[in-house]
């Protein structure tokens, strides 16, 4: 079946009750998917597969050398280069790092590197000496494969690997005594616009928040262990559960530079670094190069972070992108929101329920973060909205029996209320969500769910029923606390509830992340928004467009065969009916600048590619049955292939043709 025929039919599937009949929790089967080997090893059991934590905790930019018994030593770093890339929503990074063998032994190399959520890797190369090795797309245990046989013959060889959505991990085999080793990798990513600002991150720390400990596992963040590590043995493939650990503060920072070649495409009211200082220089409207740093080395002990705001207008703003790759026409849509005045000025009244969990699971730090942040958005109701909170844990009560208007007396009585909630029993979630969700008689009102929870759903099916019978005209937003929530479940469910989902790894940071929240949610700008386009010839992501608020924005991507002449995109703008018509422009070369396969202009595609295995990978977790799982699977490889993207079952790997070290000492030490 071919790529196009598959994904047609997959996008029938997710649309149709079918999709209800295969959501099922495999714990210990999913466990055993994600971690099983994808080759076997025969190591010895040297230091080298010993890993301690220091080498987690050079994800600022580290590479660890190993030989035999000598375990893992940091390799000598000289200097890191970012040159990032921005068109628009889109970013390219460019990053090259050199670092140097400057011990007697021939060393293999682990680098463990963070990237930002849904960041899409598709190139690198190696440079020793003279030497250039170009990194090619392989199956995942083809590549490790390859990579463990060239070891063995004594060939210089890479592999780079995706341990998580936002972890990566590169092998090197056969770096010479007193080598220098210039690495180079780029990435795409689709940038973050909240607050009335995009956002640009490069982190240069691999701090607790990419832990496996913090973050808890998804069907699209497997944690598996880099080829390097792999042996075989009680055990297999392990996963490492708690290896990563928070870098060590005394520790020196590895310098870098850093350079941006800005193009909102739009004048700017604010452009800042909140962390380095910077330097930037206007070519353009919208157009910026900016040095970080301002001339000076960064010190990678923190994320850069570059944020910029817009200029938006009275109404809410669409523009469109398209691009032609491999024979298909690829389109990027965004909505900027109006300006915040405008949409504060025009109000909706809301329906909001807050749904606390104050199970047994949520005593102490969460409950009380949990009560201040329900605290919190008492205060940013309006005196046009209702609201209602509902508790549960093995049982299901509410503040009132429907939604009460925003009141003195009844905003009193709600915070008493919220003062005597106590963390005790058991999680059972589905009544809740049945009384959040129904009811449902006022449909000229927003009605708003915010769900806070730190405990595990093991009834995907069941809510997932309920979500889609009940929703009605009601946006959910799910919020997981903690390490335990079944973060699968809950984006799913902000999906299908046409909401977002809100993760909050440290419970000290609950009412902080929360309050951003509620910021959000008072201000729905244009909701119900629709894109007229036939789905049997284009596929869309995201499938559900969500409501856009004000200080967001929506970002569609569109593949077909051909480009639409024109787009037609719909929705309700503060009691009206709005409705833009758009021309998609052509992008050229200038977008994202070069790539190490001279394809300019694919970012359209790259994104729309990386929304396709996210899909994919969702599906895989849901599918029942080997035989589904493994034609999913290789619709993720088939895309990834197509691409040249590193994903869960493809790797990026690099291998010189003509062997180096003929000692065979790392041979002997790890076949």
């Amino acid at each position: 079946m071919n790529l196009h025929a598959f994904t047609l039919s997959l996008s029938l599937v997710r649309n149709s009750l079918f999709v209800l009949a295969v959501y099922a929790v495999f714990g210990l089967l999913l466990q055993n998917v994600y971690a099983a080997p994808s080759v076997t090893d025969t190591a010895t059991g040297t230091s080298c597969q010993q890993v301690p934590a220091r080498v987690w905790q050079g994800g600022s930019g580290q590479l660890w050398l190993c030989h035999g018994d000598s375990g893992f030593q940091p390799a000598l770093q000289m200097n890191t280069d970012v040159e990032i890339t921005v068109r628009g929503p889109l970013a390219r990074s460019h990053v090259v790092q050199h670092f140097n063998n400057h011990g007697s032994e021939w060393m293999e190399g682990l680098y463990v590197f963070p990237l930002p959520e849904k960041a899409a890797l598709d190139h690198f190369r190696i440079r020793i000496g003279e030497r250039i090795i170009e990194g090619r797309i392989r199956e995942r245990g083809q590549a490790a494969r390859q990579y463990r046989i060239a070891r063995g013959e004594g060939k210089r060889a890479a592999l780079i690997e995706q341990l998580r959505d936002n972890v990566f991990s590169l092998s090197l085999a056969n770096i010479a005594p007193g080598e220098t080793v210039r690495v180079e990798f780029d990435y795409q990513q689709v940038l973050d616009y909240r607050d009335m600002q995009y956002r640009l991150r490069f982190p240069m720390t691999l701090g607790e928040r990419y832990s496996a400990v913090s973050k808890p596992h998804t069907p699209t963040t497997p944690y598996m262990r880099p080829a390097i590590l792999r042996q075989t043995g009680a055990g297999g493939d392990q996963t490492d559960h708690a290896v990563i650990a928070n870098p060590d503060p005394t520790r020196r920072s590895n310098p870098m530079r850093l350079h941006i070649d800005l193009d909102a495409g739009v004048s700017l009211t604010k452009l800042e670094s909140p962390y380095h200082a910077i330097h930037s220089t206007q070519l353009g409207e919208g157009h910026y190069l900016i040095d970080a740093g301002d001339g000076a080395p960064l010190q990678s002990d923190r994320d850069f972070v570059l944020t910029w705001r817009p200029m938006l207008g009275s109404d809410p703003q669409p523009v469109a992108f398209s691009e032609t790759f491999a024979g298909k026409h690829y389109t990027l849509v965004t909505v900027l929101p109006p300006r915040p005045d405008i949409a504060q000025q025009r109000l909706r009244a809301r329906d909001i329920v807050f749904v606390i969990d104050i199970s047994g699971s949520m005593a102490g730090e969460s409950i009380r973060q949990a009560r201040a942040a329900l605290l919190d958005a008492l205060d940013r109701l309006h005196s046009i909205d209702r609201f209602n909170i509902i508790w549960f844990n093995e049982q299901t009560g509410s503040l009132f029996a429907s939604f009460r208007p925003v009141t003195p007396d009844n905003l009193q009585q709600a915070r008493r209320f919220i003062g005597a909630l106590k963390a005790g029993g058991g999680t059972v979630m589905a009544p809740a969500l049945k009384r959040a969700l129904g009811g449902q008689q006022d449909f000229d009102r927003y009605r708003q769910v915010v769900f806070l929870t730190d405990g595990q759903i093991d009834n995907e099916k069941a809510l997932f029923t309920l979500i889609r019978q009940r929703l009605g005209d009601s946006r959910l937003f799910p919020v997981g606390i903690g390490s335990a929530p079944n973060s699968y479940f809950m984006r799913k469910a902000a999906q299908w509830g046409r909401g977002s989902f809100t993760y909050i790894g440290d419970r000290k940071e609950v009412r902080a992340k929360t309050a951003q929240l509620f910021a959000r949610l008072q201000y729905p700008a244009l909701t119900n928004i629709r894109l007229h386009i036939d789905r049997q010839r284009y596929t869309v992501f995201p499938n559900i467009i969500p409501d856009l608020y004000a200080g967001d924005t929506a970002t569609l991507l569109i593949r077909g065969d051909d480009m639409p002449r024109e787009l037609k995109l719909g929705g309700d703008y503060a009691g009206s009916n709005w409705q833009a018509v758009l021309q998609p422009e052509m992008r050229d070369a200038r977008n994202l600048g070069k790539t190490p396969d001279k394809q300019a202009g694919k970012g359209i595609a790259v994104a729309w590619a990386r929304e396709q295995i996210d899909a994919l990978m969702m599906l895989h977790h849901e599918a029942r049955g080997q035989a589904m799982k493994q034609a999913i699977r290789d619709a993720v490889i088939e895309t990834a292939m197509q691409y040249h993207l590193v994903s869960p079952f493809t790797s990026l790997l690099a291998v010189d043709a003509t062997p180096v070290n003929l000692s065979g000492a790392l041979r002997q030490q790890r076949l």
